[in-house]
C-alpha cells in the first residue's frame, strides 16, 4: 500500500472529520474512499458497483385476442 500526503484548508479537515464519524469510518478510510470514488467516475479505475443492464429498445409486437 503506497501513502500520500494530502494538505487540506481546517475546514476542509472539519468536514471530514464530521463525515467519518457519521459514517463511523477512520477519516483516512474517508479520505481513500473519496479519491477512489473521483477515479472511478473519471474512469480511471472500474465501479465497485454492477453497471445496470441497459435493454437494446425492440420493435413492438402486438397480439391479438
Amino acid at each position: 500500500m503506497t501513502r500520500i500526503t494530502v494538505t487540506l484548508e481546517q475546514n476542509e479537515r472539519e468536514a471530514l472529520r464530521a463525515l467519518s464519524v457519521r459514517e463511523r469510518r477512520d477519516m483516512r478510510d474517508q479520505a481513500a474512499l473519496f479519491v477512489r470514488d473521483g477515479l472511478q467516475r473519471a474512469g480511471l479505475l472500474p465501479s465497485d458497483q454492477p453497471q445496470p443492464i441497459t435493454a437494446q429498445p425492440m420493435g413492438v409486437t402486438h397480439v391479438q385476442r
